[in-house]
C-alpha cells in the first residue's frame, strides 16, 4: 500500500472540505467581493444553486441579523455587505 505524502494529503483534503461546503456559506462572501455595486437577487440567483424561495428566505435571514443590508434601486434589490453599504453616498 503506498500512502500519500503529507502534503497530498493536505490538498486531498481541503479540496474535499470545499467541495462539502452549503451554497449558503457562500452568499456573504459573494457579495462582499461585489464591492460597491453590491448584487442583485438576480445576480446571487446565478451564482447560488439553491432553490427560488430558501434563497430569498436565506437572504432575508442574512438581513435581519445584519450580515447583509438591502436597498431598492433601479436594477432591483441590492444586496451588499453593512461595511460597504455604510460608504454608499
Amino acid at each position: 500500500m503506498v500512502l500519500p505524502s503529507f502534503s497530498e494529503y493536505v490538498r486531498r483534503y481541503t479540496k474535499r472540505q470545499y467541495n462539502l461546503m452549503p451554497q449558503a456559506d457562500l452568499i456573504v462572501p459573494l457579495v462582499a467581493g461585489a464591492g460597491h455595486q453590491g448584487m442583485t437577487r438576480s445576480d446571487i440567483g446565478s451564482a447560488i444553486d439553491l432553490e427560488p424561495d430558501v434563497l430569498d428566505e436565506l437572504l432575508a435571514g442574512l438581513v435581519r441579523f445584519g450580515l447583509l443590508n438591502v436597498a431598492w434601486e433601479d436594477r432591483g434589490q441590492v444586496y451588499r455587505t453593512p461595511r460597504l453599504a455604510d460608504r454608499q453616498v
